[in-house]
């Protein structure tokens, strides 16, 4: 019985010792470990939007040259809002629009989400109230975008949303 029990409890001592050396090298904050896990891996460039997207850029770009506006892709929200919370900060910092049309000044105007063929999935309905409240909260206007919206209905979202 006594053997049992100090294997029993050697094994429970390497265990924990394993799982703090294991802790030890996970400190989000060490950018060290950082460059480490970045030296470690391999990484390829890939396409920033998808086909969809990109025919979307285009048509906004088009549109926005010559006037005082510029359009954005893939912009995080904690880029185009601050707030003194930390929580709603951490809410919505990963959160990224697909398009965002900015003025002269770099000022945000309209935040843009299409809806792809992929977006509802998971938690999709939540994570697109978090947006829509932060906008709100922001004053930056929302204008949701389907796959069934022509370039003519886009740009008319747009203009209308810039001009409300």
């Amino acid at each position: 019985m006594n053997s049992t029990l100090l294997w029993a409890v050697t094994g429970l001592l390497v265990l924990l010792g394993l799982l703090a050396f294991l802790r030890l090298g996970t400190d989000p904050s060490d950018p060290r470990q950082h460059l480490r896990a970045v030296k470690r891996a391999g990484f390829e460039a890939r396409p920033v939007l998808n086909r969809s997207e990109m025919t979307r850029l285009v048509w906004f770009e088009e549109w926005a040259r010559g006037k005082p506006y510029r359009v954005l892709a893939q912009v995080p929200y904690g880029e185009m809002m601050r707030t003194k919370e930390p929580a709603a900060f951490r809410a919505v910092n990963a959160k990224r629009a697909d398009f965002l049309v900015i003025d002269a000044a770099g000022l945000p105007l309209v935040a843009i989400e299409y809806q792809g063929e992929g977006h509802y999935q998971g938690d999709a309905k939540a994570r697109d109230a978090v947006k829509r409240a932060a906008l709100a909260r922001a004053n930056i206007a929302l204008v949701e975008l389907f796959p069934e919206d022509d370039r003519t209905e886009a740009i008319a979202a747009i203009e209308a949303a810039l001009s409300d």
